[in-house]
C-alpha cells in the first residue's frame, strides 16, 4: 500500500504538490506505484489552472485497496459565495485524472459564462 504523507494534502499556492511521500517518488517498492518529476511538473501546472479558475482544494490520492489515483478538487461557485462544487475523477495514470477534472472544470466554467451572457 503506498504510503501518503500526513494523508492527502491539500494543494494551495503556498503548499508544494506532493501527491505521494517522497519515497514513492525516487525508489517506490517493487509493486507500487512510482511517480516521476515530469508527471508532478504536469501535475502542478494543472493545479494552478485550476486556482486560477477558483479552485478551493485540490488533492490527488492513491491508496492500494481502494483501486486508483484520485484527482479531486472543490470550485467556488463564484467570487461573491463560499458555496463549492466537487469535482472527480479517477484513474490508473494520475494524469488522467487530473486532466480530466480540468476539462470538466473548464466546461463547467464556459457554461456557466455563456449563461451570464455577455457583461452590462
Amino acid at each position: 500500500m503506498a504510503e501518503i504523507e500526513a494523508g492527502p494534502q491539500p494543494l494551495t499556492s503556498a503548499a508544494p504538490f506532493v501527491p505521494l511521500g517522497r519515497r514513492e517518488i525516487e525508489a517506490a517498492p517493487p509493486g507500487e506505484p512510482r511517480i516521476g518529476a515530469q508527471t508532478i511538473s504536469r501535475l502542478q501546472q494543472i493545479r494552478q489552472r485550476l486556482e486560477e479558475l477558483g479552485a478551493e482544494y485540490v488533492v490527488v490520492d492513491y491508496q492500494s485497496d481502494q483501486g486508483p489515483y484520485r484527482f479531486c478538487c472543490r470550485m467556488l461557485i463564484d467570487e461573491r459565495s463560499r458555496f463549492t462544487r466537487l469535482f472527480e475523477a479517477t484513474s490508473v495514470d494520475p494524469l488522467i485524472a487530473a486532466e480530466q477534472v480540468l476539462r470538466d472544470v473548464e466546461s463547467w466554467r464556459t457554461a456557466g459564462a455563456v449563461n451570464r451572457g455577455p457583461a452590462p
